[in-house]
């Protein structure tokens, strides 16, 4: 099981940490990913995050839930002044 808060529309490059921890080479190595779902080789952010999104779903890789769907889990806000 992998985590993450929004790896696909924050820096895209994250999601391939994870997805590769779970299953190696699942979106190909670091190159590929990044020619293929990138803004270019080597880039961290992905050019059409719908669309990335949408292919790990279907592929059963990864579930998205919001944070509408998670705010009853979360715990009450904490502030701390320092």
């Amino acid at each position: 099981m992998g985590l993450s808060g929004t790896p696909i529309y924050n820096q895209g490059g994250e999601i391939w940490n994870v997805i590769n921890a779970i299953d190696y080479h699942f979106l190909g190595d670091w190159e590929s990913f990044s020619r293929n779902w990138c803004c270019g080789y080597g880039e961290r952010i992905v050019r059409e995050p719908d669309k990335l999104g949408a292919y790990l779903r279907r592929e059963g890789i990864m579930l998205r839930r919001t944070k509408q769907q998670v705010l009853p889990e979360l715990p009450a806000k904490r502030r701390l002044v320092q």
